[in-house]
Protein backbone atom coordinates (compact mmCIF):
# COMPACT_ATOMS: atom_id res chain seq x y z
CA UNK A 1 0.00 0.00 0.00
CA UNK A 2 2.70 2.41 0.96
CA UNK A 3 4.30 2.02 -2.90
CA UNK A 4 0.88 2.86 -4.39
CA UNK A 5 0.31 5.93 -2.46
CA UNK A 6 4.38 6.54 -3.32
CA UNK A 7 3.55 6.06 -6.92
CA UNK A 8 0.39 7.78 -7.13
CA UNK A 9 2.25 11.04 -5.84
CA UNK A 10 5.00 10.85 -8.01
CA UNK A 11 2.26 10.44 -11.22
CA UNK A 12 -0.16 13.16 -10.27
CA UNK A 13 2.45 15.56 -8.26
CA UNK A 14 3.60 17.33 -11.24
CA UNK A 15 0.28 17.94 -12.56
CA UNK A 16 -0.76 19.35 -9.34
CA UNK A 17 2.45 21.81 -9.33
CA UNK A 18 0.59 23.78 -12.40
CA UNK A 19 -3.07 23.44 -11.05
CA UNK A 20 -2.82 27.06 -9.52
CA UNK A 21 -1.05 29.93 -11.07
CA UNK A 22 2.36 31.34 -10.30
CA UNK A 23 5.98 31.29 -11.16
CA UNK A 24 7.17 28.42 -13.48
CA UNK A 25 10.49 27.18 -13.09
CA UNK A 26 12.99 26.54 -16.18
CA UNK A 27 16.75 25.45 -16.72
CA UNK A 28 18.28 26.68 -19.68
CA UNK A 29 19.51 23.96 -22.14
CA UNK A 30 20.89 26.37 -25.13
CA UNK A 31 21.89 29.97 -24.78
CA UNK A 32 23.88 31.42 -28.11
CA UNK A 33 24.40 34.73 -29.53
CA UNK A 34 25.72 33.47 -32.77
CA UNK A 35 22.90 31.00 -34.00
CA UNK A 36 21.95 30.09 -37.93
CA UNK A 37 17.91 30.56 -37.65
CA UNK A 38 17.29 33.88 -39.33
CA UNK A 39 13.49 34.31 -38.47
CA UNK A 40 12.28 36.29 -35.36
CA UNK A 41 9.91 34.01 -32.95
CA UNK A 42 9.48 30.81 -31.00
CA UNK A 43 8.59 27.72 -30.99
CA UNK A 44 7.50 24.93 -28.30
CA UNK A 45 9.29 21.76 -29.00
CA UNK A 46 7.64 18.77 -27.15
CA UNK A 47 9.37 15.22 -28.47
CA UNK A 48 13.44 14.22 -29.83
CA UNK A 49 12.96 14.40 -33.59
CA UNK A 50 11.67 17.99 -33.22
CA UNK A 51 14.47 18.75 -30.58
CA UNK A 52 17.03 17.19 -32.92
CA UNK A 53 15.53 19.55 -36.30
CA UNK A 54 15.90 22.79 -34.14
CA UNK A 55 18.94 22.34 -32.54
CA UNK A 56 20.55 21.43 -36.03
CA UNK A 57 19.12 24.58 -38.01
CA UNK A 58 20.53 26.40 -34.87
CA UNK A 59 23.94 25.13 -34.96
CA UNK A 60 23.80 24.77 -39.15
CA UNK A 61 24.91 21.52 -37.90
CA UNK A 62 25.77 19.12 -40.65
CA UNK A 63 26.19 15.47 -40.87
CA UNK A 64 27.37 15.55 -44.75
CA UNK A 65 30.48 17.76 -44.23
CA UNK A 66 31.22 16.65 -40.69
CA UNK A 67 30.14 19.54 -38.64
CA UNK A 68 27.88 17.85 -36.04
CA UNK A 69 27.66 18.36 -32.60
CA UNK A 70 24.76 16.50 -31.04
CA UNK A 71 21.88 18.00 -28.65
CA UNK A 72 22.07 18.53 -25.33
CA UNK A 73 19.73 15.56 -23.25
CA UNK A 74 16.43 16.52 -22.66
CA UNK A 75 13.92 13.75 -20.58
CA UNK A 76 10.91 14.68 -22.99
CA UNK A 77 8.70 12.09 -20.51
CA UNK A 78 8.82 14.84 -17.78
CA UNK A 79 10.22 18.70 -20.08
CA UNK A 80 9.12 20.25 -23.09
CA UNK A 81 11.56 23.29 -24.41
CA UNK A 82 10.62 26.54 -25.01
CA UNK A 83 12.42 28.35 -27.30
CA UNK A 84 13.14 32.29 -28.59
CA UNK A 85 14.91 33.23 -31.52
CA UNK A 86 15.87 36.38 -31.89
CA UNK A 87 16.18 36.85 -35.96
CA UNK A 88 18.86 37.82 -38.28
CA UNK A 89 20.97 40.54 -36.41
CA UNK A 90 23.40 42.99 -37.59
CA UNK A 91 26.06 42.36 -34.75
CA UNK A 92 27.09 40.03 -32.36
CA UNK A 93 25.91 42.38 -29.23
CA UNK A 94 22.69 41.72 -30.34
CA UNK A 95 21.51 38.71 -27.57
CA UNK A 96 17.93 37.28 -26.54
CA UNK A 97 16.82 35.93 -23.05
CA UNK A 98 14.15 34.15 -21.18
CA UNK A 99 13.58 36.40 -18.14
CA UNK A 100 10.76 34.64 -16.67
CA UNK A 101 8.00 31.92 -17.14
CA UNK A 102 4.64 32.24 -15.25
CA UNK A 103 1.29 30.59 -15.41
CA UNK A 104 -1.91 31.66 -15.31
CA UNK A 105 -5.71 30.91 -16.38
CA UNK A 106 -4.08 28.12 -18.31
CA UNK A 107 -1.89 30.39 -20.17
CA UNK A 108 2.22 29.95 -19.87
CA UNK A 109 3.34 34.03 -20.40
CA UNK A 110 7.27 33.87 -21.42
CA UNK A 111 8.83 37.18 -20.60
CA UNK A 112 12.03 37.93 -22.93
CA UNK A 113 14.69 40.21 -23.34
CA UNK A 114 16.05 41.45 -25.94
CA UNK A 115 19.91 43.38 -25.84
CA UNK A 116 21.54 45.25 -28.71
CA UNK A 117 22.41 48.44 -30.23
CA UNK A 118 19.68 50.17 -32.57
CA UNK A 119 22.26 51.33 -34.76
CA UNK A 120 25.28 49.48 -35.30
CA UNK A 121 28.03 51.46 -36.78
CA UNK A 122 30.89 49.33 -38.14
CA UNK A 123 31.19 46.05 -40.22
CA UNK A 124 28.03 43.66 -40.17
CA UNK A 125 28.50 40.11 -38.64
CA UNK A 126 25.45 38.53 -38.70
CA UNK A 127 24.14 36.58 -36.11
CA UNK A 128 21.28 34.79 -34.94
CA UNK A 129 20.65 34.70 -30.76
CA UNK A 130 18.61 32.07 -29.86
CA UNK A 131 17.40 30.80 -25.53
CA UNK A 132 16.11 27.11 -25.22
CA UNK A 133 14.95 26.47 -21.75
CA UNK A 134 13.04 23.28 -20.41
CA UNK A 135 10.01 23.37 -18.44
CA UNK A 136 7.33 20.64 -16.75
CA UNK A 137 5.62 18.76 -19.85
CA UNK A 138 3.00 19.04 -16.81
CA UNK A 139 1.79 22.28 -18.79
CA UNK A 140 1.54 20.47 -22.47
CA UNK A 141 -2.41 22.04 -22.80
CA UNK A 142 -1.27 25.41 -21.97
CA UNK A 143 -1.54 27.77 -24.44
CA UNK A 144 1.89 29.97 -24.82
CA UNK A 145 1.96 34.13 -25.11
CA UNK A 146 5.86 35.29 -25.52
CA UNK A 147 6.24 38.74 -24.82
CA UNK A 148 8.39 40.74 -27.36
CA UNK A 149 8.29 38.13 -30.09
CA UNK A 150 5.84 38.02 -33.26
CA UNK A 151 4.87 34.63 -33.35
CA UNK A 152 4.92 31.09 -32.86
CA UNK A 153 6.97 29.15 -35.66
CA UNK A 154 6.04 25.49 -35.77
CA UNK A 155 9.40 23.06 -35.00
CA UNK A 156 8.23 21.40 -38.24
CA UNK A 157 8.68 24.29 -39.96
CA UNK A 158 12.35 24.93 -38.70
CA UNK A 159 14.30 23.54 -41.46
CA UNK A 160 18.02 23.56 -42.69
CA UNK A 161 17.07 24.72 -45.92
CA UNK A 162 15.43 28.04 -44.06
CA UNK A 163 19.26 29.20 -43.04
CA UNK A 164 20.47 28.63 -46.97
Amino acid sequence: MRKLVLLLFVVIFPAMVFARDGKVEFRTVALEIGGKYPAEGFSVIRNRQDWERVWNVCLGNNKEDGEFVAPPQVDFSREMLVAVFGGRQPAVVHSIQIKNITFKDNEVIVEVEKEGPEDFIGKPMLNSPYHIVAISKGLTGAKFIVKGIPGEIMPQEITLSSIE
